[in-house]
């Protein structure tokens, strides 16, 4: 059993965002609960896939517009939590789906059973998070150079 899957079912997919064929994020709207949620496959921060905690749908929007310059799914809570997406979102038509398309959406809920690590991460948290990636990833670019350095000079003493 995965988180909520109540929510997370085939039956509630509502739509998409990304590409249909590089793991998709998954939007879910389940009337019979009265909940919602999406769930990212793939994302640059390891933290941000997997399943979002679940949320009331009173109050709550959602829609493609122009946001910051961009045309992208926006999402909005009551709360005044807003929630601009990445990519526009391709909705289902829920009075005849392409099933080869909700097939495709629906490998996301075996692909990612669990709640998210963090569901919500503020701004300053995901500063830190990236600082840390970035860090990583250069200790990982010069720990090569050093090794080709070392490699190079090893060759050069036998040579």
């Amino acid at each position: 059993m995965g988180y909520r899957d109540d929510v997370y079912a085939v039956w509630n997919i509502v739509g998409y965002t990304g590409n249909l064929n590089d793991f998709p994020t998954v939007y879910f709207v389940s009337p019979d609960t009265g909940m919602g949620g999406h769930i990212t496959q793939k994302h640059g921060l390891p933290t941000n896939v997997g399943r979002q905690e679940v949320f009331s749908l009173q109050g709550y929007t959602y829609g493609n517009e122009t946001y910051d310059g961009k045309f992208r799914l926006v999402e909005r809570w009551p709360n005044g939590g807003i929630h601009p997406s990445r990519n526009p979102m391709v909705e289902i038509d829920e009075n005849n789906p392409d099933m080869r398309v909700v097939a495709v959406l629906a490998q996301a809920i075996t692909n990612c059973p669990e709640e998210k690590y963090i569901s919500e991460v503020s701004d300053r948290d995901k500063a830190k998070i990236l600082g840390v990636m970035k860090a990583k990833k250069a200790f990982g670019t010069a720990l090569k150079q050093a090794n080709r350095m070392i490699a190079r000079m090893q060759h050069q003493r036998t040579g």
